[in-house]
């Protein structure tokens, strides 16, 4: 073998010695990741972010790339009744670490597999439980959305506290929870659609029946207003009937006189010699008074 062979050897050797220190001393951190540097163990706290760009590292330590993107946990769980009957359901996570917190997290709890044991699936079915043990099994599927926002509440107020245990409040950001219906046996499912519809229909006829008293009650009063107005009516017309006789019986008495007088001016003084009842004109003479 000659020297240059040898060199050519040797310089070969040396290439594929310093790609590998660059290999193990510069690092890219992928878009929506973070990386993590890590030495025996240790963490160090400040993460190298993918608008970094190529970064030198000693080749004594590793990086770790963790997601700052939205991250899903799905938790299979069974609700638990107020009568202790149990309800399969799957409650889904949407949550977020802060990109700034992930070597705390990182060392404190570990990775995303590590957060959602540490953080969500315990804490989940705890929360479920408290929430739905308030609750009988038709309350369940008549008040989904109330007992929904109260798990939110729940799990979201025992995660804070979790984080604020191991000093890591705010690290996480929860976006969503999304819980399914609770899945009951077919048969309770329709016992309780038939509830509900016998509710719904006796409450129509409870309506129904409020509108028709309603209306009934209305026509008495109108009825009685129409009787009254009637009777008031016949009333001021017999008033009227009995007022306007009295009138007219004044007014020909009155006019009886006025006829008298006329023919009493009229009189020429002389006794006729011979009347047919036997009466004189002018002069009333009562028979049984004499003369």
């Amino acid at each position: 073998m000659n020297i240059k062979k040898i060199s050519l050897i040797g310089a070969a050797v040396a290439g594929i010695v310093a790609l590998a220190f660059l290999g193990r001393t510069v690092t890219w951190v992928n878009p929506g990741y973070v990386g993590v540097v890590t030495q025996f163990g240790s963490v160090e706290p400040t993460p190298i972010k993918s608008g970094d760009g190529p970064t030198i590292i000693n080749p004594t330590k590793s990086v770790v790339q963790l997601p700052t993107s939205q991250l899903y946990h799905h938790i299979k769980a069974a609700a638990a009744t107020a009568k202790g009957q149990s309800a399969p359901t799957e409650i889904t996570v949407a949550y977020s670490v802060k990109d700034d917190m992930w070597p705390r997290v990182y060392a404190t709890v570990g990775g995303v597999g590590a957060i959602n044991a540490a953080y969500f699936d315990n804490n989940v079915m705890q929360a479920l439980k408290a929430v739905t043990g308030n609750y009988q099994a038709d309350d369940l599927i008549q008040k989904r959305s109330e007992v929904k926002e109260k798990v939110v509440a729940e799990l979201q107020k025992a995660i804070d506290n979790a984080l604020a245990e191991k000093g890591l409040r705010g690290a996480i950001i929860i976006n969503m929870i999304a819980i399914t219906d609770f899945d009951f046996s077919k048969e309770f499912n329709d016992s309780i659609d038939a509830k509900v519809e016998a509710e719904q229909r006796a409450q129509q006829a409870e309506s129904e029946a409020l509108q028709k008293a309603t209306i009934a009650r209305a026509q008495g009063e109108v009825q009685k207003k129409i009787a009254d107005a009637r009777a008031y009516e016949t009333e001021m017309l017999s008033k009227a009937r009995a007022e306007a006789m009295s009138l007219k019986g004044a007014a020909l008495k009155e006019a009886g006189g006025l006829l008298d007088l006329r023919k009493a001016e009229k009189w020429d003084g002389e006794v006729p010699e011979y009347h047919k009842d036997g009466t004189i004109p002018f002069i009333n003479i009562d028979p049984r008074k004499g003369r």
